[in-house]
């Protein structure tokens, strides 16, 4: 998708003008806050939950060193999506075994809606493996030692998933 789409820019989203505008204004923030003060105020309530799919943006922009398309955007789409579909098979796996994991996990790939969020260059891709990184952390403190460690760690990831959706 991220080959055969890649020259198809722009197409009508609302990502133009609510998430670059803040992306563009992340490496000169002091704090995460200030991009909702330094936006218009139509801007203030689209950021709001959503500050970490923000500087995911900004990091995407940063390492394609395009900060004009939309080509960052899909690109964290895409990624997210492939993480995604190997998280779904990881957990289930873990519950139903590995014929049901790999049907899910080819469901989840071959279904339509998230490469319509890509192709729009929505926020819910990132939220989602964000969600799916916690489940699997909290699976993964059933066995694995420092049970502390990994339940922290599924907290932070669940936290920031409701940062970036």
């Amino acid at each position: 998708l991220g080959i055969a789409v890649w020259n198809i820019n722009p197409w009508p989203t609302d990502a133009e003008v609510y998430y670059m505008p803040a992306a563009l204004r992340i490496p000169y923030v002091h704090y995460l806050s200030e991009i909702h003060v330094t936006e218009g105020m139509e801007n203030i309530r689209w950021l709001h939950g959503k500050e970490f799919y923000v500087v995911a943006i900004s990091l995407f922009q940063f390492l394609l060193n395009d900060f004009e398309s939309l080509r960052p955007l899909m690109l964290l789409g895409l990624i997210s999506i492939a993480a995604s579909s190997i998280l779904i098979f990881y957990i289930a796996r873990r519950f139903w075994g590995q014929w049901i994991a790999l049907w899910c996990y080819f469901a989840f790939t071959l279904c339509l809606w998230p490469y319509i969020y890509v192709l729009f260059a929505k926020h819910q891709t990132l939220g989602f493996m964000l969600f799916l990184t916690a489940v699997v952390l909290l699976l993964n403190s059933t066995k694995y030692r420092y049970r502390p460690l990994w339940f922290l760690l599924s907290g932070f990831s669940l936290g920031i998933s409701l940062f970036s959706s």
